[in-house]
């Protein structure tokens, strides 16, 4: 039994079995999400009737991106849960600093927040891909509706994740190695 009081400053134990995914171990998982998007949005240009106004045809896309990212998270690799007692700061600056001097941090919650945000990053741009290109198809199947609301957010969000592609997969290669 502990008495002594909790300053803060201990790292919590790392879950028993449960560790930080490689990033194959990460993409993988995420392609059903990727296919969700990719093969939803067309199917609903396809079987939508032609009468159905702009808002039914807004919330079936909206229904169809939100099912995407629930089997997202229903695929996901285990991972050790997130230290909230790091803050942004270190693992955003753990991050950065490895692409340039590909080193990760001595400091096993910094190290942990960082692979999980590197997890997530890779996940992002996999199924917000496969978001653009259903979107693309759908455009190509019903071009009446107004898929660039979708493809734009999709697509803005997509290279956002693109820029920080390398660094998560460089992160997560090494904190594998």
């Amino acid at each position: 039994m502990d008495l002594l009081p909790d300053t803060g400053d201990r790292v919590p134990p790392p879950a028993k079995g449960v560790s930080i995914p490689t990033a194959g171990q990460v993409v993988i998982p995420s392609m059903p999400a990727a296919a969700a998007g990719l093969l939803g949005l067309p199917l609903l240009g396809w079987f939508l009737p032609l009468d159905v106004g702009e808002g039914w045809w807004f919330l079936s896309a909206l229904a169809i991106m939100a099912s995407t990212f629930l089997v997202l998270y229903l695929v996901q690799a285990p991972r050790p849960r997130f230290d909230k007692q790091v803050s942004q700061e270190r693992w955003s600056w753990s991050l950065a600093y490895v692409a340039k001097h590909r080193s990760v941090s001595t400091d096993p919650g910094v190290r942990t927040a960082a692979a999980l945000a590197a997890c997530s990053e890779i996940e992002f741009f996999i199924v917000h891909v496969g978001i653009v290109v259903g979107g693309v198809l759908g455009n190509v199947i019903r071009p009446e509706f107004l898929w660039l609301s979708f493809v734009g957010a999709a697509t803005g969000a997509a290279l956002v994740a693109a820029f920080r592609l390398r660094r998560s997969w460089i992160y997560l290669r090494l904190v594998h190695s």
